[in-house]
């Protein structure tokens, strides 16, 4: 029980760093639309 809390915690830390990385990236990457566009559809998947 211990682990799978562990490993929640982890994993919906995972799921903040990768959204914080994506807005920092599509900050500096303002030009191609459509792959950031394909980047939110890939992370709301994840």
């Amino acid at each position: 029980m211990l682990l799978f809390t562990l490993t929640k915690s982890l994993s919906l830390n995972l799921e903040k760093v990768a959204v914080i990385f994506y807005v920092s990236w599509a900050k500096t990457e303002k030009t191609d639309k459509t792959a950031k566009h394909q980047s939110v559809i890939y992370v709301y998947l994840q």
